[in-house]
Parts: C-alpha cells; structure tokens; sequence
C-alpha cells in the first residue's frame, strides 16, 4: 500500500471514532459535528508531524481537505446514530459548552 493510501486509512478511522464519541456525549448535532472535525483534524495532523518528524509544507492545505473530509463523515455518522433529525438551537449549543466547563 502507498503512503497515501494508509493515510486516507488513518484519516477515516482517526474521524469515525471521533465522531462516535462526539455524537454519543455531546447533545448538540452541530456541536458535536464541530468537536469532531476539529478533533479529528488535529490528532490528524499531529500525527502526520510525528511520522514526518517535520511540518507538512503543505499543512494548511491538508487541514483544508482533511477538515472536509472530517466534516463529512462526522455528518454521515450522526445521522447513522440517529441525532441529525433532532433540532438543536443555539441555546442547547451553550448549554453543552457550559457543561463541559
């Protein structure tokens, strides 16, 4: 397998448990979406910086994609769990942060 395929591998799975764990603790669908990608492109990254041993010069492109990718999986898997038919308003939103303060 090339580099960029095990890559891809990694990204995947890095943004499904993210997001499993995302959607199952935070009550907010978009919170939850947001925490995910954020958290899924960060570890993400800084694995990409360990294996590299040096920053990707292209890292903010990657975080760019990666995001995207992170964005929509972590959409698909909240909607897998059955959270994406739940409306949540922004009040929910600040209440799930003040929590988790």
């Amino acid at each position: 397998m090339s580099d960029g395929a095990i890559g891809m591998i990694v990204l995947v799975a890095i943004c499904i448990v993210s997001a499993f764990i995302s959607h199952k603790q935070i009550k907010s669908f978009m919170l939850a979406i947001i925490v995910s990608t954020l958290v899924s492109v960060i570890l993400f990254q800084a694995g990409a910086y360990i294996q590299l041993g040096h920053l990707d010069p292209f890292f903010l492109i990657a975080m760019a994609v990666s995001g995207f990718i992170a964005f929509f999986i972590s959409l698909v898997v909240g909607y897998a769990l059955g959270r994406g038919n739940k409306k949540t308003t922004l009040q929910e939103m600040r209440r799930d942060i003040d929590k988790a303060e």
